[in-house]
């Protein structure tokens, strides 16, 4: 006689799938420009939907020697330069669900609370990207390489233009890693150097890999100008002290809001930022532009 087995295909309705209550989220670059920024306002004289920033040129040296018996001539001052930047709100928000929150498997209010954080860094970074992209203090083409000669034009623009370096001796300069990928690439003496040779490890910036000529390198994979496969172009950020300001009148933050619906089913969770970014010192930020032999 044949025999009856319990088995998983005979009671199958016994068996369903299983389901990891750990949600991850997606692979991302972490947001890094706006801690590039350096210059906030100091004393605002009040509130206003534009912040001016002002700075003195040097007065010119006078070297000629003075007369005895003849009062010299009084020299000018310059007009002070101003920098405006223009702060906005940005934000957004989810109306979460009580069904939600109650029927799902894992646990909804940090997953969105994540998606949100992290929504608000990608957008503030975007914003203080586009910043720094409109510069017009520009190095390289679409049709060169990033090469040691070309961060040597980097640091002797800086150093003609007397930009301060913007860690010790050092400017700080966001590259994609393709772009790294060619330096490193170079051979011969004194091209890279690795960060444990010439730095306290404790005080290495997050993503740096290297440095030459003066120029620390962080990798950043949003240093992508456009274009896709060998038509891929690059922009690199080179920064000395006071290149990028911000204004911030509302720091971004979360938000809960009041459950407004009759039955209280639909709780509101969000973030708000009132603030905004210029350039404060064109000379202090060198965007350059170049492609990888990574892609042909």
């Amino acid at each position: 006689m044949p025999t009856n087995f319990a088995s998983s295909s005979v009671l199958s309705n016994l068996i369903i799938p299983a389901y990891d209550r750990l949600v991850t989220f997606a692979l991302r670059e972490t947001p890094s420009f706006r801690s590039l920024v350096d210059r906030r306002p100091v004393n605002v004289t009040n509130p206003g939907d534009t912040v001016q920033f002002t700075w003195y040129a040097d007065m010119a040296t006078t070297t000629t020697p003075l007369s005895e018996t003849v009062s010299p001539d009084s020299i000018a001052v310059a007009n002070p330069t101003r920098t405006s930047v223009t702060v906005n709100e940005y934000g957004t928000w989810i109306p979460k669900s009580l069904r939600l929150q109650k029927t799902a498997f894992t646990q909804p209010d940090m997953e969105i609370a994540e998606l949100l954080a992290r929504q608000q860094g990608d957008t503030l970074d975007a914003l203080v990207y586009a910043k720094l992209a409109a510069g017009t203090n520009t190095a390289g083409s679409s049709s060169v390489y990033t090469t040691a000669a070309l961060v040597r034009t980097w640091r002797n623009s800086m150093r003609r233009k007397n930009v301060a370096p913007r860690a010790g001796n050092d400017y700080i300069a966001h590259v994609h890693p393709d772009i790294s990928f060619d330096l490193m690439s170079e051979s011969g003496t004194n091209v890279w150097a690795s960060p444990h040779i010439y730095q306290d490890t404790t005080q290495i910036y997050t993503g740096e890999v290297g440095r030459y000529s003066a120029v620390r390198f962080i990798e950043n994979t949003r240093c992508i100008s456009s274009g896709s496969g060998a038509t891929t172009t690059y922009k690199s950020f080179i920064f000395g002290q006071q290149a990028l300001v911000e204004a911030n009148v509302v720091e971004p933050h979360t938000v809960i809001g009041p459950q407004t619906d009759a039955l209280n089913r639909l709780a509101p969770v969000g973030w708000y930022g009132f603030l905004g970014w210029s350039l404060f010192r064109p000379e202090a930020l060198i965007v350059s532009t170049s492609k990888s032999s990574l892609n042909g």
